[in-house]
């Protein structure tokens, strides 16, 4: 996929382009529950949320970083694909300052393989290691 959006760039070059996201998309088998994991994520364990709902509610979430050249959206839930499974999106923005397809290349070309190092180490300290070898999907 990498290969591709560099080559529609290049032949693209004067499309202006003001910001660009990576995404990687992936469904982790947990050796722990899912549900629990998740829980823990977001709701720290709180009490309230069973109250309210009893024992039936699923959670999941947003969280979103700003760092220095990027700002990191992490998106976890629950898997609708992998029994005991959990979904996760993270998306890696950065702005286009020279509003050049010639940036956005530059951008992929140096920060996609980094990024896609980052989604797996994010994932294993948020919501520990899988339970089986994974591969990301990448879009």
């Amino acid at each position: 996929m990498m290969d591709v959006t560099i080559r529609i760039f290049s032949l693209l070059s004067h499309t202006p382009i003001n910001d660009l996201g990576i995404n990687f998309d992936g469904h982790w088998k947990c050796e722990d529950d899912a549900q629990t994991i998740l829980r823990k994520l977001f709701a720290g364990g709180h009490e309230s949320f069973q109250k309210v709902l009893g024992n039936g509610y699923q959670v999941g979430g947003v969280i979103t970083s700003h760092q220095k050249s990027r700002k990191i959206t992490l998106r976890f839930e629950v898997s609708n694909k992998i029994e005991n499974g959990i979904f996760f999106n993270v998306n890696f923005h950065r702005d286009i300052s020279t509003r050049q397809a010639e940036q956005a290349i530059q951008i992929i070309s140096e920060n996609y393989e980094k990024d896609l190092e980052d989604v797996i180490n994010i994932a294993k300290e948020l919501i520990g290691e899988p339970e089986e070898t994974w591969k990301p999907k990448q879009e």
